[in-house]
């Protein structure tokens, strides 16, 4: 399988995958702690854009992905303009969701 006619390479787990030379030149693995998860690595885009503010992570922070709810106060009263007792109105009749923070303890417990 090694002719030119089949195209392969070695196989690795994702471990191997972020410590492999290549993946660490073209910074495959971006690092950061989410709010339930901790600490967090995943992989970076492939494709590499060298006049984008956001090649390889420099210039752009690297977020974790949201919480479910976390933007929506904030959505709905600087974007919106909806008032802060018409959100909590909201969220009390369990019409919508804001993330508040949480532990990662007090996100297993109520799991």
């Amino acid at each position: 399988m090694t002719t030119p006619r089949f195209p392969c390479g070695p196989v690795r787990n994702v471990k191997e995958s972020f410590e492999c030379e290549q993946a660490v030149h073209r910074g495959m693995a971006l690092e950061f702690e989410h709010a339930v998860a901790g600490h967090v690595t995943v992989p970076a885009h492939p494709a590499k854009y060298s006049r984008s503010p956001i090649a390889d992570g420099i210039g752009a922070p690297i977020l974790p992905p949201p919480m479910l709810g976390e933007h929506t106060l904030d959505t709905l009263t600087n974007l919106v303009g909806m008032a802060p007792s018409e959100v909590e109105s909201l969220e009390g009749e369990g019409i919508i969701s804001c993330w508040r923070g949480s532990s990662i303890k007090e996100f297993s417990d109520a799991a």
